[in-house]
């Protein structure tokens, strides 16, 4: 009988990091404590953001704690329990910008579906930054 894991199993307590493998594709990595929550709070903030039309710096500063994770994402497994194209929505801009990220981190997870959701969104947001980095990625 295999045993179901608890947080201990992956991360002991009193440990920070711990080299994770993606439990769907084998790809290993770094992880380290509170990669989830922090990406979960930064989509929360960059919704938040894209709706009040904040500036480029706060974004940007938003996108380079993001980009940091992205390793560590793929770690664990984040962007294949939820495939990048669920990501992808016009009702939360903020995940669909995370989405947009891992997929110009990894392009080689691009497929024509992605980028069609991709190419209406951008025909229907009003944000700038978002619509600039959203076409620097479909031209790829």
């Amino acid at each position: 009988m295999t045993k179901p894991f608890i947080p201990e199993d992956i991360l002991p307590d009193g440990d920070d990091h711990t080299t994770s493998v993606n439990p769907f594709t084998g790809f290993r990595g770094r992880a380290r404590k509170g990669t989830v929550a922090a990406t979960l709070n930064n989509i929360a903030l960059l919704d938040r953001l894209f709706s009040s039309n904040a500036d480029q710096e706060q974004i940007t500063d938003v996108k380079k704690a993001v980009i940091e994770l992205m390793p560590s994402l793929k770690a664990v497994g984040v962007f294949d329990f939820f495939n990048p194209i669920e990501w992808i929505n016009l009702e939360h801009l903020g995940r669909t910008y995370v989405a947009l990220l891992y997929l110009k981190y990894y392009p080689d997870e691009i497929n024509k579906e992605i980028v069609d959701k991709l190419k209406k969104i951008n025909q229907t947001t009003q944000n700038p930054f978002f619509q600039s980095e959203l076409q620097s990625l479909c031209k790829k």
